[in-house]
């Protein structure tokens, strides 16, 4: 079963996308002159398993996205992530890695029930779609910063956030919140912001519905 890894980056901000094809034939001319037009026909002869011959897949991902913490510590997250399949098989979308490119400076990703206490440059994050939810966080060490709950005390390997049909659209939505405490909030901070850089691998796999 063939297997695609498509890289999002969120920058403290998240694409991957192949090309989409659409063929039409425009039959135009005088009334008085026949017209015509070509139809290509793909025919598959499925296999013992009643089994389609591998495809290809022809999915569209946006690549980058981001979020924004204002000053009052209002999270503002981005529009939908749509996914996008063009192609002839359904497929599954899967949440691999969580990863931060710059660990210890500016923007952590941490867990929903700390934020109480730490101010605005620490956030939580999740991402959902029509399968399932998975919590993100940036924590140093080896795990693939993916967790099953918002304290993200349970890691989890790779996740299944969506399914999408194929000629269907469907939605991924990145959420989050900031920290409440800004007493201790760097001056630099307050004078010029600042951001960071992660990366969300997902996973795009043949659906076997």
């Amino acid at each position: 079963m063939k297997k695609k890894l498509l890289s999002l980056v969120l920058a403290g901000a998240m694409v991957a996308s192949t090309s989409v094809s659409a063929f039409a034939a425009n039959v135009t001319g005088p009334d008085n002159v026949d017209g015509s037009a070509q139809i290509g026909i793909t025919g598959k002869v499925l296999n013992d398993s009643d089994e389609e011959p591998v495809g290809k897949f022809n999915v569209t991902i946006p690549t980058t996205a981001s979020f924004t913490v204002q000053a009052d510590g209002t999270f503002v997250a981005p529009g939908a992530i749509t996914v996008r399949n063009d192609g002839d098989q359904n497929i599954d979308v899967f949440a691999a890695s969580f990863v931060d490119t710059n660990p210890g400076a500016g923007i952590k990703v941490v867990a929903e029930n700390t934020l109480k206490t730490a101010d605005r440059t620490n956030v939580s994050l999740k991402i959902f779609g029509n399968m399932g939810t998975v919590f993100l966080g940036s924590e140093a060490g080896d795990s693939n910063g993916l967790y099953s709950n918002s304290s993200l005390t349970q890691h989890t390997g790779t996740f299944q956030i969506a399914n999408v049909p194929s000629g269907e659209s469907k939605d991924l939505t990145l959420s989050g919140m900031a920290g409440e405490n800004d007493e201790s909030l760097a001056d630099s901070v307050k004078e010029s912001g600042v951001s960071n850089n992660f990366t969300l691998t997902l996973k795009i796999k043949k659906s076997a519905k």
